[in-house]
């Protein structure tokens, strides 16, 4: 979980804006803010297909695994 987290916040930091992470002894609650281009309309259901990128320019073998943040 402590790795899944801090993946997630690398990953916003690079690409999205900002991540905001509460967490209690019982719960966690993560929050992103993106004010990105955003994902075309035709796009936003393959987004989550794993390894699916929309970026094309990305595809070469070197880019992360379109985990679809």
């Amino acid at each position: 979980m402590t790795r899944a987290i801090r993946n997630l916040c690398e990953t916003v930091g690079k690409f999205a804006g900002h991540v905001t992470v509460r967490h209690t002894k019982a719960d966690y609650a993560i929050a992103v803010s993106d004010d990105g281009p955003g994902v075309l309309s035709e796009l936003q259901t393959r987004v989550l297909e794993l390894f699916f990128k929309v970026d094309h320019a990305r595809v070469d073998g070197k880019a992360g695994f379109g985990l679809a943040l």
